[in-house]
């Protein structure tokens, strides 16, 4: 969203997950590329296994733990190609939120330094309710 830190953690980077039927989404604060694995695992652990994992060509992504806990659940990887972006649901999707997070933040005048907890909230509301899907 921003290179802004947040104000919790001074994070400048956030994971997302988003079920491409179901369009629920979680947002994880991400200090570094590397710690997505993580964040893999606490989505996992809080929506459960998903059936493919479908991504933007970052190779923080493809660590070998990532690697190992894909295959170890049957998760299916598929990886979009470059200048291909009509391919990735994600990106639409990215675009989407990011619209609806600077509109609560102009709408409520909130810092910069808020981007995490904005797209926290945006997510939750946006979870709650009713979406046409894409």
């Amino acid at each position: 969203m921003t290179q802004t830190p947040t104000v919790d953690d001074r994070s400048t980077m956030a994971q997302l997950f988003t079920g491409r039927k179901s369009l629920v989404s979680d947002a994880y604060s991400v200090l570094t590329d590397a710690t997505f694995v993580n964040t893999l695992e606490d989505d996992i652990h809080q929506r459960g296994a998903m059936d493919k994992l479908i991504r933007d060509r970052v190779q923080a992504r493809t660590s070998d733990r990532a690697n190992e806990i894909l295959h170890n659940l049957c998760i299916n990887d598929w990886n979009g190609k470059a200048n291909y972006q009509h391919q990735n649901f994600a990106k639409h999707w990215r675009h989407h939120t990011k619209k609806n997070v600077e509109w609560l933040m102009n709408l409520r005048n909130c810092p910069p330094e808020v981007w995490l907890l904005a797209l926290q909230y945006a997510f939750s509301i946006m979870n709650h309710t009713a979406e046409k899907s894409f």
